[in-house]
C-alpha cells in the first residue's frame, strides 16, 4: 500500500502487508508520524496509537481502527477525526488561514486593509487583541474567521460617540432578496469570535455600540459590552444586529445607561443567550424572527419605573419563537415593570416569566407556560389564539380564539388553556 496523506485517505480497507506502514500527516504536511503494521499481519495482538503534533489552529487529529475479514486474511478500516482545520472543515477541504491576528498592529493592519496580505481567511490567535477601528468585512474581503479558544477582541477607546460604532460589520445586510443572496455575504462564516466592549461615552449619545451588524453565520460567538465606570455607557448597546444564521452565540449587556438589546433585527437564532441590565430598554431580543431554543435574561436597572410593561422584554415584536425561555425581573419589589414576551406572533411550547406578565399582547400562543410574580398580575394579558397554555396566576383579556368570542378555559372553546 502507498503512503497517502490524510486528506487522500479519509478511510481505508483492504489487506495488510508486512511491510506496510500508516503515515498520519498533518494537514500543514510538516508532521508525520508512522505506525508498521507487521505485528497486526503476523497476528500479534496490535497496540495501534497514533501521535501528531498540531499547532493551536488545529483539532487532536485521532484514529478509529476496526477489524473484519477472516484470522487468515484480516482487514483494518482507518478511520481519521480531528485533522486539522476549524470544527466542521472536512479533511479534504480544510481552510488555509491567509492571515494571523497575534499582535494589536495586526488586528489593526486588518481593519485598514493594509496593502500586501490576504485577509480571505483569518485566524486570531489566544491573547487579547486591542480594536480601534471597526473591521467592514466585505471591503477587506474577509470570508472567514476564526478564534482561538482564549481569544478575544477588546474595545475600550470610545469617549465620545457620533453615529455607531461595530467591530465587525458588512456594508450590505444578507437579506434575502436575490440581489442580496447573489451578493455572496452568505459565505462568510465565523467562528468562536469573543468581543469585550468597555464604553467610555460620558456624554449624551444619539449612536450605537455594538458587537457585530449584518454579518451572516456566526457560531459561537459572544459580545459583553459594559460601561466603563460610574461615567461611561452612556452609548446604546446591541451584542448583535441585522445577523443571519446565528448558532450557540452569547450577548451580555452590563449596566448600561441608555438602551441594551441583546439581538436586534436579527434571523434563525439556535441555541443563543442573552443578559441584559441595562437602565433605558432592555430587552433580549428585539424584532428577530425564527428563534429556536433561545434564552433570555433581563432584569431594568432603573427603579423608577412605575407599574406596567416598562421598559424590559425577553422577546419584543418577534416572530416564531420554538422552545425558548425568557425571565424578567423586576429592578425592585416596589416596581413590577418586564414582560417576558411582549407583541409577538407564532410562539410555541415556550416558558416566559415576567414581573408584570409572561406573555402580552401575544398571538397564536401555543402549549406555552406564563409565569408572573404576583397573583395580582396574570401571566397572561392581551393575548389572542392562546391554546394549550398553562398559568397559575391565570389570564386576562386573553382568548383562545382570534377574536374576543373565547375566553381562555380549561374547556374545548377556551382552548385547554388551564391555572392548575
Amino acid at each position: 500500500m502507498a503512503n497517502k496523506k490524510i486528506s487522500e485517505l479519509p478511510a481505508f480497507s483492504g489487506s495488510i502487508d508486512d511491510n506496510d506502514v500508516l503515515v498520519i500527516l498533518d494537514h500543514s504536511d510538516s508532521k508525520t508520524k508512522k505506525i508498521g503494521l507487521g505485528a497486526v499481519r503476523n497476528k500479534l495482538a496490535p497496540n495501534i496509537s497514533v501521535v501528531a503534533e498540531v499547532d493551536g489552529s488545529s483539532g487532536s487529529p485521532s484514529v478509529e481502527v476496526s477489524e473484519s475479514g477472516t484470522p487468515t486474511e484480516p482487514e483494518y478500516t482507518f478511520s481519521f477525526q480531528g485533522l486539522k482545520g476549524p470544527p466542521g472543515a472536512a479533511s479534504n477541504d480544510a481552510i488555509t488561514f491567509t492571515y494571523i491576528v497575534d499582535s494589536n498592529q495586526a488586528l489593526l493592519d486588518w481593519a485598514n486593509n493594509a496593502t500586501g496580505n490576504d485577509y480571505t481567511n483569518v485566524l486570531i490567535k489566544r491573547g487579547t487583541w486591542t480594536l480601534t477601528k471597526g473591521i467592514v468585512l466585505d471591503t477587506v474581503g474577509t470570508k472567514h474567521v476564526y478564534g482561538e479558544p482564549g481569544s478575544k477582541i477588546f474595545v475600550d477607546f470610545l469617549t465620545t460617540l457620533s453615529g455607531n460604532f461595530y467591530c465587525f460589520s458588512n456594508n450590505n445586510s444578507p437579506g434575502v432578496s436575490a440581489e442580496m443572496i447573489d451578493s455572496n455575504l452568505y459565505d462568510t462564516w465565523i467562528h468562536n469570535v469573543n468581543i469585550e466592549i468597555s464604553d467610555r461615552v460620558s456624554t449624551s449619545a444619539s449612536g450605537t455600540i455594538g458587537g457585530f451588524t449584518k454579518v451572516a453565520n456566526l457560531s459561537n460567538c459572544s459580545v459583553y459590552i459594559h460601561r466603563d465606570g460610574s461615567t461611561g455607557g452612556k452609548a446604546s448597546h446591541i451584542g448583535f444586529s441585522s445577523c443571519w444564521f446565528l448558532d450557540q452565540c452569547q450577548a451580555k449587556i452590563s449596566n448600561s445607561r441608555s438602551n441594551g438589546f441583546g439581538y436586534r433585527y436579527c434571523y434563525n437564532l439556535t441555541n443563543c443567550l442573552a443578559v441584559n441590565t441595562a437602565f433605558g430598554t432592555a430587552c433580549g431580543y428585539g424584532t428577530c424572527q425564527y428563534l429556536s431554543n433561545c434564552k433570555a435574561y433581563v432584569k431594568r436597572n432603573d427603579t423608577s419605573v412605575t407599574e406596567g410593561v416598562g421598559s424590559s422584554y425577553g422577546y419584543q415584536n418577534c416572530e416564531y419563537l420554538t422552545s425558548c425561555f425568557g425571565s424578567v425581573v423586576s429592578s425592585s419589589s416596589s416596581y413590577t415593570n418586564g414582560v417576558g414576551c411582549y407583541n409577538c406572533v407564532g410562539i410555541s411550547n415556550c416558558y416566559m416569566s415576567g414581573a408584570y406578565a409572561g406573555f402580552y399582547n401575544c398571538y397564536r400562543v401555543h402549549i406555552c407556560v406564563g409565569i408572573s410574580y404576583s397573583s395580582s398580575y396574570p401571566a397572561f394579558r392581551d393575548c389572542q389564539t392562546v391554546i394549550g397554555c398553562y398559568s397559575p396566576t391565570g389570564f386576562v383579556s386573553s382568548y383562545a380564539s382570534a377574536t374576543s368570542t373565547y375566553t381562555c378555559a380549561d374547556t374545548p372553546n377556551g382552548g385547554f388553556n388551564t391555572t392548575q
